[in-house]
């Protein structure tokens, strides 16, 4: 049995992916609109784009081991027992993950005040 909080990557780009396609279908409407209805097609197309992009930079600092994957967890990427066990599946960390990346973390920020107090 899988667990709840594990993420799949293939329903994860397929949201981005229907993200993107909304922005180019806006993109288009947006060639044929005049006047105010063009502003607020932009700011929409604007807004789904930063959505994908936004989205794309966590999934990578998820496959970099940067963040964790609960972090990317939502209801349109969580994986369900039915779902295809081929997908990938990013798993959240455990306890003693979060500990060693939140070491890693401190560790990384008492190196820089100790840089910064040298000046």
């Amino acid at each position: 049995m899988r667990n709840r909080e594990t993420v799949s990557l293939n329903f994860e780009l397929a949201e981005i992916l229907d993200a993107v396609e909304g922005g180019r279908a806006l993109f288009l409407l947006c060639q044929n609109e005049p006047g105010p209805k063009r502003v607020e097609v932009e700011a929409s197309m604007e807004a789904v784009l930063s959505l994908a992009v936004c989205r794309l930079r966590l999934l990578r600092a998820v496959l970099a081991r940067e963040v964790d994957p609960l972090m990317l967890l939502a209801p349109h990427n969580a994986m369900r027992e039915e779902d295809d066990p081929r997908d990938i599946q990013l798993v959240p960390w455990g306890p003693a993950e979060v500990r060693r990346h939140a070491e890693a973390l401190l560790e990384r920020v008492g190196r820089l005040h100790a840089r910064g107090k040298a000046r």
